[in-house]
């Protein structure tokens, strides 16, 4: 009994408070007290999703990293997963924000419903006040250890979110710049194989002209050593006087056709071998 005699002096500020508290709630509507533990109730509902969250993504994170430490996971996995992450990240930091939107809101209305009200004076605070007082002091110091795991985890969240957004960003860097790599080496191989095509067809081109010259070389040697025989029968029978004015006519006429035609083929070489030069 001592002690609560002690003790009753020292909690009579806050029995205050929470008589004045309990004077306000007599005062409210049944639709005002429904509406203010509406806006609690959904608050508490996305704290805890939220801490819920943050452990989630903690225990996501973590065998991530594992994942990624044994090299189980492709680059193309790990850029997947940390958007993922990122993603997660945006969500719980959305629901941050809505949670301190919440509580202005609930704020802002009770504001609007004048709940302060004038200190009422000193009372005798009985055994049952004391014990009452007692728990809700143990229920404040309960939301304050809350309120500051949570306000723990938001940091959390942000400097996380910061890390893995850096991390997202190096590594969409890194893919850009191998992206870039192979888009490089696919154009030389492009280049390379366009290369190599022209240097068949130029080897094709000149094998063609080699075939050309070599045929037209061989039929320029025969129509030569067939030209020279027939001028010297020419010859022989003009000697001879065997020969009529029209066979003397249609055979020099023939040597001069066969003469035009080895000089013919002897450009056509000309021209072939001077083409092979130019390829």
């Amino acid at each position: 009994m001592k002690v609560l005699k002690l003790i009753a002096p020292l909690l009579v500020v806050f029995t205050i408070a929470t008589s004045s508290q309990k004077l306000y709630a007599q005062d409210l509507t049944k639709e005002q007290e429904k509406e203010i533990k509406a806006q609690e109730e959904e608050i508490d509902v996305n704290e805890e999703v939220l801490l819920t969250g943050v452990k989630g993504l903690d225990r996501i994170k973590s065998r991530f990293e594992k994942d990624k430490a044994k090299g189980k996971l492709s680059d193309e996995e790990i850029a997947r997963k940390e958007g993922i992450i990122l993603n997660v990240e945006k969500r719980l930091s959305g629901l941050d924000a809505k949670i301190k939107a919440q509580k202005e809101k609930l704020n802002a209305y009770k504001s609007s419903l004048n709940i302060a009200v004038e200190a009422s004076e000193e009372v005798e605070v009985s055994n049952t006040e004391v014990a009452k007082t007692s728990t809700n002091s143990n229920s404040v110091s309960d939301i304050k250890t809350r309120e500051q795991e949570l306000q723990a985890a938001r940091e959390k969240l942000e400097r996380e979110m910061k890390e893995s957004e850096a991390a997202f960003l190096r590594k969409q860097q890194e893919l850009k710049e191998k992206n870039e790599k192979l888009a490089a080496m696919q154009t030389n191989l492009k280049e390379e194989k366009a290369a190599a095509k022209i240097a068949r067809e130029k080897q094709q081109k000149i094998a063609e002209y080699q075939d050309e010259i070599a045929i037209n070389e061989e039929m320029l040697a025969t129509g030569k050593d067939g030209l020279a025989k027939m001028k010297e029968k020419f010859e022989a029978a003009k000697t001879s006087g065997s020969l009529t004015p029209e066979a003397t006519e249609r055979r020099t006429s023939l040597i001069k056709r066969l003469e035009d035609k080895l000089v013919k083929l002897e450009k056509e070489i000309s021209d072939k071998k001077e083409a092979i030069k130019s390829i």
